[in-house]
């Protein structure tokens, strides 16, 4: 069996691998959307995570603290807060991150892909993926039900499909998620994003 110290090590290594990874990937949606000027309602008004339970307010502090080793500014909301701003009663302590918001992934994808192709990149569909194979880092052989393609780069966006292109990634999974359209309610959120 391995040490607890090891243990805490280890996970304390990969929450800043994973932290780091998700910092890196909103500043790159960011710099994406300035720009190549996306209109995909952008809105960085910040994001309220609700604790919903004691481990997860134990959680969302850990995380407050490595956000601040990462140099990011991760509010700890009491409740108190959580219901002067929102008008929500909670029992348990929120997790706001200024700059956090939402953006419309429909759009944003469609503007990512008119960029591409005005920049050069084809773009095949409807297509079936049967097989990629990497040669060397620059010459992939992708294997379609229409034929084979060589191709120096390859952008695999399966999401939780992956695994079924990619077998060794059997650890992606899909999930299932819930979407609301909140178009027409009244914004008492003023633009910020609220989950729990």
């Amino acid at each position: 069996s391995v040490p607890f110290e090891v243990l805490r090590a280890e996970t304390e290594r990969q929450a800043s691998v994973v932290l780091g990874m998700a910092l890196r990937n909103r500043e790159r949606l960011q710099q994406i959307i300035r720009d190549e000027s996306i209109d995909c309602d952008f809105s960085p008004r910040g994001w309220l995570y609700l604790a919903h339970t004691e481990s997860e307010e134990q959680g969302i502090c850990e995380e407050v603290m490595l956000g601040a080793q990462h140099g990011q500014r991760i509010e700890l909301w009491p409740r108190r807060k959580i219901f002067q701003e929102f008008d929500i009663r909670t029992d348990f302590v929120g997790r706001f991150v200024p700059g956090d918001g939402t953006y419309h992934p429909f759009k944003y994808v469609c503007g990512v892909i008119s960029a591409a192709l005005k920049s050069g990149v084809e773009l095949y569909t409807p297509v079936g993926v049967k097989r990629v194979r990497s040669m060397s880092s620059d010459r992939h052989d992708v294997t379609t039900d229409r034929g084979h393609i060589v191709a120096r780069r390859v952008i695999v966006a399966t999401n939780a499909f992956t695994r079924e292109l990619l077998p060794e990634m059997r650890s992606i999974s899909p999930r299932q998620s819930q979407i609301m359209l909140t178009e027409h309610a009244l914004d008492r959120a003023r633009g910020r994003t609220i989950t729990t």
